[in-house]
């Protein structure tokens, strides 16, 4: 019976609004006939409606006795935007002047000022309503306790004078308060706890009340009837004929407008209930993109909303019955529930999240709320409120994984292995060592083949390094190409030396990427963990330590840490800082070694090589501060040093020399990645106005066969230009003679640890004369070096060496020595 009064007074409200909406719409629309100009009727017709629209908004905030029709007055703002929008025509302000843009401007301002008022007067008020209601409930609840005294009386009054409060009654607010204040002190005694709700509740609502009192006041200050009367009164001095009949349809829509208000605020006091209310609930329950869950003291589902059978795949009808713990998904404990379970017994409500499975058997996560419901302290049942936190909680997990993880390799990173070594260390219950590994030749590759490449190489050492571990430790990727691997053992005896030695070999295998063949090799540091001695620490910087040791030691192995390498640390560290000035403190100079032939033993070259004497250190071998150069970045300017003093001194030493024809100059790795290297060396011949023909640049083997393709475009373009180029350290490398047929070389340097021990070891010979032949076949000519002995000299003169160099012929001089 009660739904079929609301809906009836629906359709009344529904009705009057149309029929109201109609008249008005009928009577501007005979008014139109009769005006001749059909645009300026039509901003005329707008003026009137906002007018009616704003007396509407007027009547919203300012109606007494009343309770407000919020969805009418949205329809009301929207119209009124509508209709302004509309007189915001480029064509009007250009027929009637651009003084009436200005009043259009202050109509939309204090418009918009009203707006925001309305928003906030319909959210307090809306407010307002809830708890009212709330409040008349718990006096019914008062009243069963308290019919006959003076609670009860004072409940009844408290929530009388605050409805008469809210709907505009003459009233003075300190009737309520003091209302309030004698009720309070009643219940010091009683301590009711709905009583104390209910003084919550009034406090609240007087207090919001006053709040929508003053928004009241605040909207009373703004003009917008003034602003719209300077807009019709404009347009009154061109239309005086108009002004009557504008005069009486607004008195007409002002009268029609107030008495249908009226009848709709009247509607709602005598018919709005709790069902209101619930309906309005119900929809924002159904409709929410939470799941929700009602279930009976039984804990036996009555009610679930759309986005729960969304989430777990269930139908209403399936799961109305059942227990939520259909959704177990068994990845939780049972302590979980067993505690859950215990705070809703206790009427408290719970939160906290859940590892759920849906109907298909997939694992979602959900933060969940629950909430006993109870009626008159009565236990009816329990609400759950549950928010799908699947997504979230992947990219957590995802987050909290490459916090830890190398994102190109996925290997552990650092930080996980400075994690791992705390916790293996604090249990000190079995023995460990720590490996750190370098790539050696990587960033030649990365530097010359690009990211892509140096990205598939250090994948490819990954699945080498775990395929040789396995479950005998862990590898992590610690930096750019270095790597570290814990090993564990609980044998007496370490497995690291024969794991290193596996490790060597793997890595020194070939690497296949794209049409590129690829070798790089590997120094490994170990450091064994000695108990109560070691931290993480000085386990990381022992184990670092040792794999710098085994670099300067000629790389492509493995060193164990022992004291005296600390030593050796030192050093580096002096090394690397008095490096930085050598140049400019002219700490470093050059020497030359004569280059000769074997048959006639004249001088035909000068090899240029740099020496080092420090001030603090004294004499350094270039074999060691070489390579720290390299790595300090600084090898391009000591290498332009050498090259410029060679070419100062060429000609010093030809005009001693008649028979010399060129100089020589060992160009590092790095150098000859720089782009700049042949730009900078033709400046400094012609500066010195020495031809590229009297200059050989000498490359290790080694660090061609790193790249060939690379090395081989390089070489190209500086023998193109005219420079000799020696191949140096011949046979040390990875040649093959495809490689060396396609290098631009001129000759090629026989190492000196073939010359060495030539006398008493016949493979040696052999090999030599290998290397002529071959040398010969592709035209090279061939230098001996490292020759100490005339019977040195003889047997190579007789293999078909062609030139020599070594201490039995001259040792490295300084110029003024030689000439």
């Amino acid at each position: 019976m009660i739904l079929r009064i609301i809906k009836k007074i629906d359709f009344i409200v529904l009705s009057i609004i149309v029929l109201a909406l109609t008249l008005s719409i009928s009577y501007l629309y005979l008014k139109k006939t009769k005006e001749q100009n059909k645009q300026y009727k039509e901003i005329y017709e707008k003026l009137l409606i906002m007018e009616n629209l704003n007396v509407k908004l007027d009547a919203f905030v300012f109606s007494q006795k009343g309770v407000k029709n919020f969805d009418n007055i949205l329809n009301n703002i929207k119209s009124f935007e509508q209709n302004l929008g509309s007189l915001n025509s480029k064509s009007v302000y250009e027929d009637l002047g651009k003084e009436l843009k200005k009043f259009y401007i202050q109509v939309e301002y204090d418009f918009q000022a009203k707006r925001r008022l309305i928003e906030k007067f319909q959210s307090n008020s809306a407010v307002v309503l809830y708890q009212l209601s709330n409040i008349m409930e718990l006096q019914q609840k008062i009243s069963q306790n308290y019919s006959l005294g003076e609670v009860w009386d004072y409940s009844n009054k408290i929530v009388f004078l605050l409805l008469k409060h809210y709907m505009n009654f003459s009233l003075n607010s300190n009737e309520i308060l003091d209302s309030i204040k004698i009720l309070e002190d009643m219940n010091k005694s009683i301590k009711n706890k709905d009583i104390s709700q209910f003084l919550k509740y009034a406090n609240f609502l007087e207090k919001h009340i006053f709040l929508i009192k003053n928004l009241k006041k605040e909207y009373s200050d703004i003009g917008l009837d003034k602003s719209i009367d300077n807009y019709k009164n404009y347009f009154a001095i061109k239309f005086k004929k108009l002004e009557i009949i504008q005069n009486q349809i607004y008195n007409f829509i002002y009268t029609v407008s107030g008495i249908l208000l009226f009848f709709i605020i009247i509607s709602y006091i005598r018919f709005l209930d709790l069902k209101d209310e619930l309906a309005s609930f119900r929809y924002a329950v159904e409709n929410s993109d939470d799941s929700i869950v009602v279930t009976d003291k039984d804990r036996k589902i009555t009610y679930v909303n759309d986005a729960f059978c969304k989430v777990t795949g269930y139908s209403k009808e399936e799961a109305f019955g059942q227990n939520p713990n259909i959704l177990k998904s068994g990845k939780m404990p049972d302590e979980f529930y067993k505690n859950m379970n215990e705070v809703l017994d206790r009427g408290e409500k719970w939160s906290g999240e859940f590892i759920n499975k849906d109907k298909h058997g997939n694992i979602y996560y959900e933060q969940a709320s629950i909430t006993p419901i109870f009626k008159s302290g009565i236990l009816k049942g329990y609400l759950a409120i549950k928010l799908n936190i699947t997504d979230y909680v992947k990219q957590k997990r995802e987050v909290e994984f490459l916090a830890l993880h190398d994102s190109l390799t996925k290997l552990p990173n650092r930080r996980y292995m400075k994690q791992k070594l705390s916790e293996l260390i604090a249990k000190n219950d079995f023995n460990k060592d720590l490996m750190f590994l370098d790539l050696d030749g990587f960033k030649y590759i990365n530097d010359s083949l690009g990211h892509n490449i140096g990205d598939l190489v250090l994948k490819k050492v990954t699945a080498r390094l775990k395929g040789i571990i396995k479950d005998k430790g862990m590898v992590f990727r610690t930096g750019g190409d270095e790597f570290a691997i814990i090993i564990k053992y609980d044998t007496f005896f370490s497995p690291s030396a024969k794991i290193a030695k596996n490790i060597i070999k793997k890595i020194n295998e070939p690497i296949y990427i794209d049409t590129h063949k690829l070798r790089v090799g590997i120094s490994i540091g170990i450091c064994k963990y000695l108990k109560y001695k070691d931290n993480v620490n000085s386990f990381l910087k022992h184990a670092d330590i040792a794999m710098y040791e085994a670099k300067l030691k000629g790389k492509n192995r493995f060193k164990y840490y022992t004291k005296s390498l600390d030593k050796t640390l030192n050093k580096k560290i002096k090394v690397q800082n008095l490096l930085q000035n050598a140049l400019s403190k002219q700490e470093m100079y050059v020497v030359y070694q004569p280059k000769y032939e074997l048959r006639s033993r004249k001088v035909i070259s000068y090899e240029a090589l740099l020496r080092w004497n420090s001030k603090e250190l004294g004499f350094i071998s270039p074999a060691y501060f070489i390579p720290i150069a390299e790595s300090m970045k600084i090898i391009h300017d000591i290498g332009i040093f050498v090259f410029t003093d060679a070419c100062l001194n060429f000609k010093k030493l030809q005009k001693a020399n008649k028979d010399l024809k060129s100089i020589s100059i060992n160009i590092s790795t790095a150098q000859l990645l720089n782009k700049n290297l042949l730009v900078e060396f033709k400046k400094i011949i012609s500066y010195f106005g020495i031809e590229a023909k009297n200059i050989a640049l000498e490359i290790t083997e080694t660090n061609v066969m790193k790249n060939i393709e690379k090395s081989s475009t390089i070489l190209q373009d500086i023998k193109d230009f005219g420079f000799e180029i020696e191949l140096d350290d011949f046979g040390t490398g990875y040649s093959s003679m495809s490689y060396i047929k396609r290098l631009p070389i001129s000759r090629i340097k026989i190492d000196k640890i073939f010359v060495d021990d030539i006398l008493e070891d016949r493979s040696d010979i052999k090999i030599i004369e290998a290397m002529v032949l071959m040398a010969k076949s592709f035209g090279y000519e061939t230098i001996a070096e490292g020759i100490e002995t005339r019977e040195q000299e003889e047997i190579l003169k007789g293999l078909g060496v062609d030139f020599g160099q070594g201490f039995y012929f001259s040792k490295p001089k300084r110029k003024e020595e030689l000439i």
